[in-house]
């Protein structure tokens, strides 16, 4: 964020090297103050948590890893799979002009769907879980829409997409709001006051 709303685009702040390496070093500060240092057992479960973490965070670099920014081709290291051929049509990928464009709006909607809903699970018994589920649902139709390359038709639409979100994130939110112990409890409480 601190790159685009400072039209940093072009510096090397946005190389991905200094990207990766600042993630990197970020991540390898908070393990050293947070890691716990006593069971091992624990060591090594938090050790593929933070590791899983440091995957899900590369998520938004993905692209500058896998293509050259200059041209959009895949790096030298990356093999070709034919991937990119296969999601080709008319000359674009999945209705987006490039692969690296696809692969960074596809890896950003699924970065921000990954902690919408690790923040769901986590969660359980608050009284606003329910209501989590409208940026999930958003997230979900938006990588949808990119998966299945509906990008033109009205289904890509604002209104339909958040008309989509409020429609469905309420019904299962109320659904769940009200199918819930925790909040049954509270409001009895509140009748009682």
């Amino acid at each position: 964020m601190f790159i685009i709303l400072s039209s940093s685009l072009n510096s090397s702040f946005n190389q991905p090297e200094v990207k990766f390496v600042g993630t990197l070093v970020f991540g390898l500060i908070l393990v050293f103050f947070y890691f716990p240092r006593k069971n091992k057992v624990i060591i090594k479960k938090i050790g593929l948590i933070w590791g899983l973490l440091f995957l899900v965070s590369l998520l938004p670099y993905l692209h500058d890893i896998l293509t050259i920014r200059q041209g959009g081709e895949l790096r030298k290291f990356v093999p070709v799979l034919g991937i990119e051929k296969l999601l080709t049509h008319n000359g674009k990928i999945l209705g987006w002009s490039s692969y690296r464009i696809f692969i960074y709006i596809f890896c950003t909607h699924l970065f921000a769907q990954i902690g919408w809903a690790c923040w769901f699970f986590d969660a359980r018994n608050r009284l606003f879980r329910p209501f989590l589920l409208v940026p999930i649902v958003f997230n979900l139709y938006e990588i949808t829409i990119i998966s299945i390359n509906i990008n033109a038709p009205s289904f890509n639409k604002p209104d339909w997409k958040l008309y989509t979100t409020i429609i469905i994130a309420t019904l299962i939110a109320v659904n769940l709001y009200f199918n819930s112990d925790k909040a049954l409890e509270w409001m009895e409480r509140n009748n009682h006051n």
